[in-house]
């Protein structure tokens, strides 16, 4: 959801046009990631936990609203992710020892540590952070929806999940998705 969440956020924030052609590439970015995470079985989908629900979106805004602002703060964007992740470790300090004991991790836990932390989060949000500087938040947000269709690719890779055609569907549309917002309009 987070995409659509920069797509809107960017509307009002950064007033950056809304086309309709933003609209046709999150409709189908949304629908593949949809598809995907169903397992093209709509009715599968449990509200039951609606409080769980709602967390989850507030967690979508809030970095969406990040992403947003991350456009309009001049702050060099290593100094950025330095700033974030510092804080991000004070905040989580903090949670720890309200709410639990912190346990030193192991030594074999270092390593994946070390990687989530410096490759999967801090190079890619410089990345990110550099994306969203050189182009159109709303004409970003739409590429996000890969993330789920890869995630789907690497549990099929490394954790033996069955494939089934639904996630080429949703990756049909997710690359749609893209292709429509990179299509240059008609002056």
């Amino acid at each position: 959801m987070w995409p659509i969440f920069i797509v809107f956020l960017s509307l009002v924030i950064l007033k950056e046009d809304f086309t309709k052609k933003k609209l046709i590439s999150i409709i189908l970015g949304f629908l593949g990631v949809s598809l995907v995470i169903t397992k093209g079985d709509f009715t599968s989908l449990d509200f039951s936990q609606i409080d769980v629900l709602l967390i989850v979106m507030l967690g979508a805004i809030a970095f969406a609203l990040f992403s947003v602002l991350s456009k309009v703060v001049k702050v060099d964007a290593t100094n950025a992710v330095m700033i974030y992740f510092f804080s991000a470790i004070l905040y989580s300090i903090i949670t720890v020892s309200t709410y639990s004991s912190f346990i030193m991790p192991s030594s074999k836990d270092w390593i994946s540590i070390i990687i989530n932390g410096a490759f999967i989060n801090g190079i890619s949000y410089l990345f990110w952070i550099k994306g969203l500087q050189m182009f159109d938040a709303s004409k970003v947000a739409p590429y996000l929806f890969i993330t789920p269709i890869l995630s789907a690719f690497f549990l099929i890779l490394f954790f033996d999940e069955e494939i089934l055609m639904v996630y080429f569907v949703g990756l049909f549309f997710v690359i749609l998705s893209g292709l429509v917002n990179s299509l240059k309009s008609k002056s």
